[in-house]
């Protein structure tokens, strides 16, 4: 599966060739097949249509509009056997009209080189050009009335646009091409790959397919109550750093990754136990500085039982915290962290590394106290 799903991928941007025996010719949707290859003797009318029908997909992402039959063992004899009834008949429509213009950069309006620009004549007829140094195109003794033009330009995303052809070869038209990102490589974690083009993709291993973003948040919120049931069970979780690595990974095996539905949701500077209740059971958001200003604010107490020292490393743990979530103060190194004084400070300011840790334990308590 995973090798048709790259066969598949529009975003591939080198040829993929998939060599198979009856294994692609029905229900299989690939828009950017450009080549079919017959190599294998056919005698039947039917399965020569649908080998066929795997190159008719369009695709208006890569410009493909049409494909290449190469046949090695004379399966297009098939062909006539396949037309039913009577060939269309193209309408008498005179062709003595034009159509002039230019393609430009829609920001710059700079002129672009070797765009290549189709008219679709008929089902079966199209005619084509290219732009010029200038940017500029010609067409001739084409039809009157509307037609369908597709503009394609290295670098540029493509356009399909129904114009009316022109009566005087005077008249000129502008057609704006958007310049189209550099690709981004897919983004691996644990369990979920996330495509950034012109819509992000979320591809979740456990399900197996790709979702959109709105999709991807949704099953987010579906998931976070099947793991946790209440806001009070969460909280639970969260508090306790065994319990709250556990519920991480759990949801990592999931596809769901708290950081990145934060970077996803426009949440960077919410809680990450905020984003989860706030998505899971629809809980109002609270940023990490607004539970830091909590804990200065209401535990008094509890920051004046400590001295002078001891208070410097909290306010120095709460900063940590504030910058890059409750994980951050419960990693080893965190004191030995720039503006932390070290570890074996750090322990002697509390008396010994078992005091250091329950009032680590006191701190993440303190900030979910609400």
């Amino acid at each position: 599966m995973a090798l048709l799903k790259t066969f598949q991928d529009q975003a591939q941007n080198v040829p993929v060739v998939a060599t198979t025996v009856d294994l692609l010719s029905t229900g299989f949707d690939a828009p950017t097949v450009q080549n079919i290859v017959f190599m294998k003797p056919i005698r039947s009318p039917i399965v020569f249509k649908q080998i066929m029908g795997r190159g008719s997909r369009i695709s208006k992402e890569k410009g493909k509009f049409w494909y290449r039959v190469i046949d090695y063992t004379n399966a297009t004899r098939l062909i006539d056997e396949w037309i039913e009834g009577k060939p269309e008949i193209k309408p008498d429509t005179p062709q003595i009209n034009f159509l002039n213009g230019i393609v430009v950069e829609e920001d710059s309006l700079a002129p672009i080189e070797n765009a290549l620009l189709t008219i679709q004549l008929s089902p079966n007829e199209q005619t084509q050009t290219r732009t010029n140094a200038s940017g500029e195109f010609s067409f001739s003794n084409i039809p009157e009335g509307k037609v369908k033009l597709y503009v394609a330009a290295d670098g540029f995303k493509h356009r399909e646009i129904t114009i009316e052809t022109q009566t005087s070869d005077k008249e000129q038209i502008q057609i704006e091409l958007v310049a189209q990102k550099k690709p981004v490589p897919p983004i691996k974690v644990h369990g979920l790959t996330v495509f950034i083009e012109d819509e992000m993709m979320f591809e979740v291993d456990i399900l197996g397919k790709r979702l959109t973003l709105k999709e991807y948040v949704a099953y987010s919120k579906e998931e976070i109550g099947k793991v946790v049931k209440t806001t009070d069970d969460l909280k639970s979780q969260w508090i306790k750093q065994e319990t709250r690595d556990e519920l991480i990974t759990e949801l990592e095996n999931q596809g769901i990754h708290i950081r990145m539905l934060a970077k996803i949701t426009n949440n960077t500077e919410a809680d990450e136990y905020d984003l989860l209740a706030n998505l899971g059971f629809g809980e109002n958001l609270h940023s990490r500085k607004e539970r830091t200003d909590a804990v200065l604010n209401r535990e008094q107490e509890f920051l004046k039982s400590l001295n002078d020292e001891q208070q410097k490393i909290v306010n120095g743990l709460l900063l940590k915290y504030q910058e890059n979530g409750v994980t951050e103060i419960t990693k080893a190194n965190v004191f030995d962290v720039y503006p932390m004084p070290g570890f074996m400070y750090s322990q002697k300011a509390f008396g010994n590394p078992q005091k250091l840790r329950q009032n680590v334990d006191r701190l993440q308590e303190k900030i979910y106290a609400n």
